[in-house]
This record gives structure tokens, sequence and C-alpha cells, in this order.
């Protein structure tokens, strides 16, 4: 997915990155401790949703580097 900045995430088994279109480099971002945890969608206050069966949903700000489970 892409966010406002033009970068783009994906997930692997270690966690989610983040392509860096302005630095053109691979960031990681978020790391995870379960490997089900799917990145869902970016919404318009870029925040970075996940789910995770067990623990539900969480999300990471972008602007303020907080991940959060509700």
């Amino acid at each position: 997915m892409e966010d406002n900045n033009g970068n783009l995430w994906y997930q692997t088994e270690n966690g989610f990155y983040i392509y860096n279109h302005a630095t053109n480099k691979i960031e990681k971002k978020i790391s995870v401790q379960s490997r089900w945890m799917d990145l869902v969608t970016i919404d318009s206050a870029q925040r970075v949703w996940m789910f995770n069966p067990n623990s539900g949903f969480s999300f990471y700000s972008i602007s303020s580097r907080e991940l959060k489970t509700i």
C-alpha cells in the first residue's frame, strides 16, 4: 500500500517495512510478534491498520510513530 508521502508499505514475517520514495531506501517500521498480522489499509489520518486473529485490530500512526491495539 502507498501512504500520502508516496512510500510503499509491505509485510514480511519479521514485521512491516516501507520503501521510502524520497531516499530510495527500505526502512523497517513495525516489528510484530505474530506472523499472522495482516496489513489492512492506510486511512485518511495516515494510520496503518493491521489485523491479528488473536489480538484484533491495531494501528500505527505514521506521524507519532506509535502502535496501538484496540
